[in-house]
């Protein structure tokens, strides 16, 4: 699917219109910056073992690394891509997510980023939505906490 253009108009803000890159390239890395300070606060290696920040490190050493090839020139300096509602409410949950990890345990903040992500993005029965981002998150839960016996707090306040 093609993306929407828009042509340099009095429609477009300057500072976009110049640099549309640039400001995915900024969000990009606020959320690396997010997702940075979450892996510390979780503690990426614990007792000489991979901790539960590992993931999140390692996310946000992704998105640095996207953010800084986005950082560059557009290729066609005369067309500029018109930055929808939709990714700026992805970007807002990523970010809210990101926060509310080391605070909330892993249960609570993945079921509501999963309710959240799938109602708002797309459209989905709360129920289903409900349903599906309580499965995620149990299979996600099983895996990291049984399974790879990852140390990660579930709960708020527990461990």
């Amino acid at each position: 699917m093609r993306a929407r253009t828009a042509y340099r108009s009095s429609k477009l803000s300057p500072w976009y219109a110049l640099a549309p890159g640039r400001l995915v390239a900024g969000m990009f890395m606020t959320l690396a910056l997010v997702f940075g300070a979450a892996s510390w606060k979780l503690g990426y290696w614990v007792h000489g073992e991979p901790g539960p920040g590992l993931l999140p490190l390692g996310t946000s050493l992704l998105l640095a690394v996207c953010a800084a090839f986005l950082y560059g020139p557009p290729r066609e300096p005369e067309e500029a891509v018109v930055l929808e509602r939709l990714p700026l409410v992805a970007f807002a949950l990523l970010c809210a997510y990101g926060l509310a990890l080391p605070w909330g345990g892993m249960v609570l903040p993945s079921v509501i980023f999963g309710v959240l992500w799938m109602r708002l993005l797309h459209q989905r029965p709360f129920l289903v939505s409900l349903i599906v981002s309580a499965l995620v998150t149990g299979a996600g839960t099983l895996m990291f906490k049984v399974l790879l016996k990852v140390p990660m707090s579930l709960w708020p306040g527990m461990s």
